[in-house]
């Protein structure tokens, strides 16, 4: 069984996916191998944006820059997912096949647009704008320039827009953890029974 959890930033699919693998899944974080492919991509990154400022004082790749020049930009943003994407795809489909079989989940914003073969439902993680925002100022320590960009950017993202054969099942994290729990049993029971 694979799942994939996703949905905007600050709404909760870390929560969810670490309340799956306490459960004993197999969790592919896509936010690490995006960071991974920041590092072995750095090159094809660098001549792209070569007349963005998205470089630290030593002359390296500068993530929370390039992170304010692609979050303003919807072309540098498609840039970036350009040349990210194929790396993040291709890693996680290497996990799949070393471990077909299991239960794994895949914790990805971005996977309603990023079309990963053999996602068996996906987990759309929701929240309040407010409780997002609130989520980014204070917990991710994020200005709120940065954080209008980020959710204005993810504004059109929608999994049936891009997953028309996948189940789609919406959590809702406004309230605590446990109650998060409770309605992910829920979900996940009712994938069991299909």
């Amino acid at each position: 069984m694979v799942l994939g959890v996703c949905g905007k930033a600050c709404g909760g699919k870390d929560a969810v996916s670490r309340l799956l693998a306490d459960d004993g899944w197999l969790v592919i974080d896509a936010d690490k191998l995006g960071q991974e492919a920041l590092q072995v991509k750095e090159r094809e990154i660098v001549v792209a944006f070569m007349e963005d400022d998205i470089f630290d004082d030593a002359g390296g790749l500068d993530r929370k820059k390039l992170g304010r020049v692609v979050f303003s930009d919807k072309k540098k943003l498609d840039t970036l997912n350009q040349i990210s994407h194929p790396y993040v795809v291709e890693k996680i489909h290497q996990v799949l096949a070393e471990h077909a079989g299991e239960r794994i989940v895949i914790n990805a914003a971005l996977l309603p647009m990023v079309k990963v073969e053999g996602v068996d439902a996906l987990i759309y993680v929701q929240a309040k704008l407010c409780q997002r925002m609130k989520r980014a100022l204070v917990r991710d320590k994020r200005s709120l320039g940065f954080v209008i960009r980020r959710i204005w950017a993810q504004r059109l993202l929608r999994p049936q827009l891009f997953w028309k054969n996948v189940d789609i099942y919406y959590i809702n994290n406004n309230e605590s953890l446990a109650d998060l729990a409770r309605e992910l049993n829920i979900i996940l029971d009712k994938i069991a029974g299909k």
